[in-house]
C-alpha cells in the first residue's frame, strides 16, 4: 500500500513494475507511462498529450499577486484588498524590485486603479503595486487608504495639527481634510510604489 501511495504521490516506477500494473489492469504501457494513444489495445487513439508542470519563474524573477480588487480615484464603495482573491500573478525582475523600488518583494500586491480623480499621475485602469508593509504615511506619497468604508487612491499631506489632507492630483477634486477623529479610523491598506498602464 506505501508503494501505491508513493506512486501517486510522484514517486518514480521501475519499468518492471509498470509492465506488471499494465498488465494486471489492462492498458497498454504507453498510455500508463504517458497518456499518449489509446488506454487500451483497440480503443481509439484519443491524441492526449499530458501538458508539462507549470513553468517555475525565471531565475532573478519575482511573481507579485494581482488581486480582484481596486482603489477608487475617485469615490466610490470597493472591497478590501483582504477581501479580493488573488487572479493572476505579475512577473519581475527582483533586482529592480529591491534595487530600484526599494522594497521587499514579499509585501508587494497589485490591484487597479478606478477613476480620474488622480491624473495625470493615475488615471482609470491603471495597474497599482502597493507595499502593503509601509513605514508610516509620508508627506507627498501616494497611498491607498479606507475611509468611511470605501478604498481610495490618493495623495497624503499631514500637518503638524494631527490632521491628515487627502488630496487629489486631478484639480477638478478639491482636497478632503481629516481631523484628527477621523484619522484614527483611517486605515492604510499600502503605499502606491509603481503604476502602469495600457496605452
Amino acid at each position: 500500500f506505501g508503494t501505491l501511495v508513493g506512486y501517486l504521490e510522484g514517486g518514480e516506477m521501475k519499468l518492471s513494475n509498470a509492465e506488471a500494473l499494465a498488465d494486471a489492469t489492462g492498458v497498454r504501457l504507453e498510455w500508463l507511462a504517458s497518456g499518449r494513444g489509446p488506454m487500451r489495445e483497440g480503443d481509439p487513439g484519443n491524441d492526449l498529450v499530458i501538458p508539462p508542470a507549470a513553468a517555475l519563474p525565471a531565475a532573478g524573477t519575482v511573481e507579485i499577486r494581482r488581486y480582484d480588487a481596486g482603489a477608487s480615484a475617485g469615490r466610490r464603495r470597493l472591497g478590501f484588498l483582504g477581501e479580493g482573491r488573488v487572479v493572476d500573478r505579475l512577473v519581475f525582475s527582483e533586482d529592480w524590485v529591491r534595487r530600484v523600488l526599494r522594497r521587499n518583494p514579499a509585501n508587494l500586491a497589485v490591484i487597479e486603479a478606478w477613476g480620474d480623480s488622480m491624473a495625470p499621475t493615475i488615471g482609470d485602469g491603471d495597474v497599482l503595486m502597493l507595499d502593503v508593509q509601509p513605514d508610516g504615511l509620508v508627506t507627498g506619497r501616494i497611498y491607498v487608504v479606507e475611509v468611511d468604508g470605501e478604498l481610495l487612491v490618493k495623495r497624503i499631506q499631514r500637518r503638524m495639527t494631527g490632521q491628515v489632507v487627502v488630496l487629489s492630483d486631478n484639480a477638478a477634486y478639491a482636497p478632503e481634510e481629516l481631523s484628527r477623529e477621523d484619522v484614527q479610523q483611517l486605515r492604510v491598506i499600502g503605499e502606491v510604489v509603481w503604476s502602469g498602464r495600457v496605452i
